[in-house]
């Protein structure tokens, strides 16, 4: 997959067996990037997908349950680099980056996957990442879009569904506690 114009969108083999993803930074971002999410996990599976998200958005995911794991991505340089090297020795095959940000480039990038995937924003090129750019027209002005077309492919049909919160176990043992 190493800089062939063959993408995730269209390989027949179970591919990716590793994915990953860079998580918006906002909490309404999320929300809008989740259904896209869903769509990429109903279609692989099999795949053991990473999310890696700042503490707001990452309290989001676990809750939506898209995810094998969520992993928190400490502010700071000192934290993008615990996270660069968790995600390097976790050897993903595929990585999307969501925020446009030149930090969520270069943490991706330093991930040593076979494809990394992005929205167009600074220096993603440089960083050695594949633009997905997003299908523009009239009935697709919303951002999730945008989120679809990186993580389904340009133009993907992103199904209308509802995501459910799940309750996680812990907070329903705390919380039952509480009413004996």
């Amino acid at each position: 997959m190493n800089g062939s114009s063959a993408s995730v969108f269209a390989d027949p083999r179970p591919w990716p067996r590793r994915a990953a993803i860079v998580s918006v930074n906002w909490i309404g971002d999320t929300l809008m990037s989740a259904p896209a999410v869903a769509a990429w996990r109903r279609l692989h599976p099999e795949a053991r997908l990473i999310i890696l998200a700042r503490p707001g958005p990452a309290a989001v995911w676990r809750l939506l349950g898209l995810a094998d794991e969520v992993w928190n991505m400490a502010a700071g340089t000192r934290g993008a680099w615990r996270a660069a090297r968790a995600l390097r020795a976790w050897r993903p095959d595929w990585v999307a980056v969501c925020p446009h940000s030149v930090r969520a480039s270069w943490l991706a990038a330093l991930s040593g996957a076979a494809e990394v995937v992005g929205l167009p924003g600074f220096a993603r090129r440089w960083f050695g990442i594949r633009v997905v750019r997003p299908l523009v027209r009239a009935d697709r002005r919303h951002q999730r879009f945008e989120y679809a077309d990186l993580l389904l492919g340009p133009g993907a049909d992103l199904p209308a569904e509802r995501l459910h919160l799940r309750v996680l176990p812990d907070l329903e043992q705390e919380e039952e506690s509480r009413l004996t």
